[in-house]
């Protein structure tokens, strides 16, 4: 089953590189690419993922996103938690099932070292996976293998567009708590944070958002709804 659901996503990744070849701007993947330059006005991404072909095909992808900078790539844990410790990160895409171990492990030396990142999570398993509260604040969506290439191309361009990315991690979270129907002193409890902190956060959040209360409320709760199967 594995085998077949990696080649319905493979082919459906080929057939968008064969799209790009025919334009005659795709990269060709038989040479090394050059080392990557930073700039600073566009999200630097990590994508670490076992399988090389469909890592190849990833990169080719999201070279077309002009807000995202592709800086590294990884096929296992040891070498992509070496990178999240040396190279600055916006943006972690993430195989959970590594030949040295789980992709969580990377998920957390990630969160570490780039605190305001966000991550994609790629899974055979995507309806069925458990987002560890470690993470939560960090998770921009979980993402089926099968269908990867429509799901993260949804999530890039909400990156892209939607000023509730450029929120804090703890922003992020209240936000999404915000949306739930949850007043402050109950965000307070659940985050275990002082009521004053979270109102603070709240303000700043209304400030990054340009909105009145009532709009966040509101934004944040059609915020969830639509991003309910990315969680």
């Amino acid at each position: 089953m594995q085998t077949k659901n990696f080649l319905i996503c493979w082919n459906s990744l080929y057939r968008y590189a064969k799209i790009r070849e025919s334009i005659d701007f795709a990269p060709r993947l038989d040479k090394p690419s050059p080392s990557p330059k930073f700039n600073f006005n566009r999200r630097r991404c990590l994508i670490v993922e076992d399988q090389v072909m469909f890592l190849e095909m990833l990169s080719l992808m999201f070279q077309d996103n002009s807000s995202l900078d592709v800086v590294a790539t990884a096929t296992c844990v040891s070498d992509a938690q070496l990178i999240c410790e040396t190279v600055p990160l916006d943006l972690l895409v993430l195989d959970l099932l590594l030949p040295d171990g789980n992709g969580i492990s990377v998920a957390d030396v990630f969160r570490q070292y780039s605190p305001d990142g966000k991550i994609i999570i790629l899974s055979g398993q995507a309806s069925s996976f458990q987002v560890p509260d470690q993470l939560l604040p960090h998770i921009l969506g979980v993402v089926d293998k099968t269908s990867a290439y429509h799901n993260i191309q949804v999530l890039l361009d909400g990156l892209s567009d939607d000023p509730v990315y450029a929120l804090t991690p703890r922003q992020f979270e209240i936000y999404k708590l915000i949306g739930a129907g949850m007043q402050n002193k109950e965000i307070a409890k659940y985050l275990n944070l002082a009521i004053p902190t979270v109102e603070t956060h709240r303000k700043l959040i209304v400030r990054e958002l340009g909105v009145s209360g009532a709009e966040l409320i509101r934004n944040a709760a059609l915020f969830n709804r639509s991003h309910a199967n990315h969680f």
